[in-house]
């Protein structure tokens, strides 16, 4: 731009003392030379900067007059036709394109009247005005061939295949295009070349041969790059995304079409714009995003209406039609049918009266010529007249024909209308009563699924109490000396229920993942102690089946981070679960590695690796379905409802991640997830009334008070808590609860939510909002609730921490230790 703006000075510096001085035959071949120089500059502005284009045509303009560069003045008007073209305004750009014929007509320039015949063949192409675009491409054709201008012949057979390729003539299409290239390769024109393979692949898009269209498109792309042509780029991204919409490699389209959006955009190519926004609407209303396909194909139907473009609006309304029917409003749907025939039956309708009147323009005017010129010479008058009357009559019978046509094809139209409303409305009516059959299944299901809900909640609550019980006297019993034997028993007893518990926690998860009741926590989760326990937790079953199970966790994984470590724990407790299951006497190796740390964030690889009997390789894709396994006898064999796999998925899913399977048979498989989780920095457990200075180690003397209902967990409790020499106190329920409270200063508060007469939530909250010294102590909630209800509860925030049933050994200790700031 430094430089046009540079050129412009000297020129106005030259030229500005005409006023003066009269200006020598020297000076003005001087700047015509000069002038001529810039009109180049301005011409390839046209493309990456219009409107600096234009205001440099304004120059040569004002400059050519003052030079009485007659030549100058038409190459000035020729250029501003050329930058209305770029701009998408044909009829401002035709009506500059015939003042510069005009003016190169009366100099008798035959290059310039070549050009001025191919610019406005080319307006009128775009106007759908097929008959004025072919006859100014013919005209342009003769002259570039009487001057022996090749390029100019190529761009001549070009555009002319383009006339056929709009009237739907694609293989005369295809021999225009191969003329010209013939001739552009012939040549070496290679802006020819590339103007033609992109003709071509329109014309293959056509054809809907995509494969050879993406073929042309990408020569033509990558030939537009090099030379760096903004507009010529825009297209050319246009064109590629289109091929790949074809092709319905969506993606690939998308990427394209926005790139072609953008540039088209920077260049207020408005016209060239609506194209672009009707093939993303396109690509959407392809992959079924409905709101912004129409958002994009309303925005081109507006430009199009603006712009006058019938082609664009007429594709807009089908769209729109397709879009319509596709969401189910079949009363809009008719409205765009209609109006979509309607631009179509115009655009038919000038093309053939156009094309009708431009043959007969030319009969009539050769008749006549001939005919006066044998009156003349033979003074036959009367002859004449016959003549004139007969043309004259041919011309009433052909406007009669064309009135003939148009009303058969408005009846035909009309009558494909009515046909049309008649069907959308019986659909209108079968849809109103599948609606209806509808809405009635579907509050029939939301009433099953609502009582299906009641029944899991209930059940959850049920078998996790007594479950509790079995799994707590069991860990009580593995810390008690046993006879020989015995401990075997007690092992086999800890497997079963471990494993009650992972399928009552698997049906009951799966039914909350498919009603969207699932909410993960956002706590601190040590990576680490989760595999560690998990080995802890299969030791048993992996000694049996003979399997070696080992843990690795990387050294730069970070100690803490912030996630779901239930959930977590949950998806690695059934990989390792699976594993074991179908390895005996093999290995199982569990892998946690860092794959990339940002900031304040770490993406972790899990792995669960074993050498069992492997998955079959066309049963990998439906291993992930509920209740699938491999083959139906593994079920009998291995035992296992096929759930497992299935919950990881859709946990993983609420994480942002997939499980990826490789597994080959009879080798083994490898189940792996990645996942990208916080650097944790709080601590652990919440610190709501708990004690700021530390107790001595241990838990002696450690004042407890216990509130639970059921006698088998009374039992667990007092045993375990008799076995760590902690004073204790039990209440049954709620209101004796808050006796306690009011005569005796507790260290923990042990205490299942659902109680007889008030829930342990509301003795949780009267606790804390008393006036006892107990409202600063730390409760410890032990519940079989179901974890959505309890962080869903309004009366949450009283509880310092939750476990739920079975409660662990160990777990109750560390936990117990981490509320009290007893060492663990």
């Amino acid at each position: 731009m430094k430089v046009v703006l540079a050129i412009v000075c000297v020129l106005l510096i030259g030229y500005g003392c005409g006023k003066k001085e009269s200006i020598t035959s020297e000076k003005v071949e001087k700047g015509k030379a000069q002038l001529d120089s810039l009109k180049e500059i301005a011409f390839e502005l046209q493309y990456n900067d219009p409107m600096a284009s234009d205001s440099l045509a304004g120059v040569i303009h004002t400059l050519s007059e003052n030079l009485s560069y007659t030549n100058g003045v038409a190459e000035a008007w020729f250029l501003k036709s050329s930058v209305q073209q770029q701009l998408g305004n044909y009829d401002s750009a035709i009506l500059l394109a015939e003042k510069s014929l005009a003016i190169f007509t009366e100099t008798g320039d035959k290059p310039g009247i070549a050009r001025c015949y191919n610019d406005l063949g080319i307006n009128y192409d775009f106007k759908a005005y097929y008959d004025k675009a072919i006859a100014n491409y013919l005209k342009s054709l003769k002259l570039f061939e009487e001057l022996k201008d090749t390029r100019g012949q190529a761009n001549a057979y070009n555009n002319i295949g383009l006339i056929h390729q709009n009237q739907s003539n694609y293989r005369e299409a295809a021999n225009n295009y191969r003329k010209a290239l013939d001739i552009s390769v012939q040549y070496h024109h290679e802006d020819s070349r590339l103007n033609t393979l992109n003709n071509m692949g329109s014309n293959y898009v056509e054809l809907k041969n995509y494969d050879s269209a993406l073929q042309c498109f990408k020569v033509v792309l990558e030939g537009d790059l090099k030379s760096g042509n903004k507009s010529y780029i825009s297209y050319s991204y246009n064109n590629v995304g289109e091929a790949y919409l074809g092709l319905r490699e969506y993606d690939k389209a998308l990427v394209n079409l926005n790139k072609s959006k953008e540039l088209k955009e920077e260049l207020g190519n408005r016209r060239a714009t609506a194209n672009t926004l009707k093939n993303l609407g396109h690509l959407y209303l392809e992959t079924k995003e409905y709101s912004t396909a129409e958002k994009y194909l309303q925005e081109a139907f507006e430009v199009s209406v603006e712009l006058d473009l019938p082609e664009i609006k007429k594709s807009c309304l089908e769209l729109l039609h397709q879009l319509s029917v596709a969401t189910g409003k079949y009363k809009e749907a008719l409205d765009y049918y209609k109006q979509a025939e309607e631009v179509k039956y115009a655009i038919s309708y000038d093309k053939k009266n156009a094309e009708i009147s431009e043959l007969e323009k030319e009969f009539v005017l050769e008749k006549a010529a001939n005919d006066l010129e044998t009156s003349v010479q033979k003074g036959k008058v009367s002859r004449m007249m016959v003549i004139i009357y007969g043309t004259v009559s041919m011309l009433l019978l052909a406007v009669l024909g064309i009135v003939w046509y148009s009303l058969r094809q408005k009846q035909k139209t009309n009558r494909l209308l009515i046909t049309y409303q008649q069907q959308l409305e019986e659909k209108n009516r079968l849809l109103e009563e599948k609606n209806i059959e509808i809405n009635r299944q579907k509050k029939e299901v939301e009433t099953a699924l609502a009582a299906r809900s009641r029944f899991l909640s209930f059940m959850s609550h049920e078998i996790r109490t007594p479950l509790n019980g079995i799994t707590g006297l069991v860990d009580l019993l593995q810390t008690m000396p046993m006879a020989e034997g015995q401990d075997e028993f007690i092992s086999a007893l800890k497997q079963s229920s471990d494993n009650l518990m992972l399928l009552l926690n698997n049906v009951l998860d799966l039914s909350r993942l498919e009603t969207g009741k699932v909410d993960l926590e956002e706590i601190g989760v040590d990576v680490n102690k989760i595999l560690r326990d998990q080995l802890l937790l299969y030791k048993g079953s992996a000694l049996l089946r003979e399997t070696e199970v080992d843990v690795f966790v990387g050294e730069d994984v970070p100690e803490k981070l912030q996630g779901d470590p239930y959930r977590l724990a949950q998806i690695i407790s059934n990989l390792i679960n699976n594993a074991i299951k179908f390895t005996k006497g093999g290995k199982v190796s569990v892998r946690c590695t860092l794959v990339q740390r940002h900031n304040d964030t770490a993406k972790l690889l899990f792995e669960v690796v074993d050498t069992g009997i492997g998955i079959p390789e066309d049963q990998l894709k439906n291993i992930l379905q509920p209740f699938a396994q491999a083959e139906s006898y593994t079920t009998r064999k291995y035992g296992g409802t096929g759930l497992g796999l299935t919950i990881i998925n859709r946990l993983l899913a609420l994480m942002n991640s997939q499980l990826q399977i490789s597994s080959k048979l009879g080798e083994g498989s490898r189940f792996y997830f990645e996942l990208t989780m916080p650097v944790y920095r709080a601590p652990l457990i919440a610190e709501q009334g708990v004690p700021k200075t530390p107790q001595d180690a241990g838990l002696e003397g450690l004042k407890v008070l216990v509130v639970e209902d059921n006698t088998t967990n009374i039992l667990l409790f007092t045993r375990i808590l008799a076995g760590w020499k902690t004073e204790y106190d039990v209440a049954d329920n709620g209101y004796k609860a808050l006796e306690f409270v009011e005569q005796k200063e507790y260290d923990i508060i042990l205490m299942d939510l659902h109680l007889p007469k008030i829930s342990g939530y509301e003795t949780a909250e009267k606790i804390k909002h008393g006036t006892t010294a107990n409202r600063t102590t730390p409760i410890l909630a032990i519940t079989a609730a179901d974890t959505s209800e309890v962080n869903n509860h309004p009366l949450r925030s009283n509880l310092n921490h939750v476990m739920y049933k079975p409660v662990l050994y160990k777990e109750l200790m560390a936990n117990i230790k981490k509320l009290t700031r007893r060492e663990i």
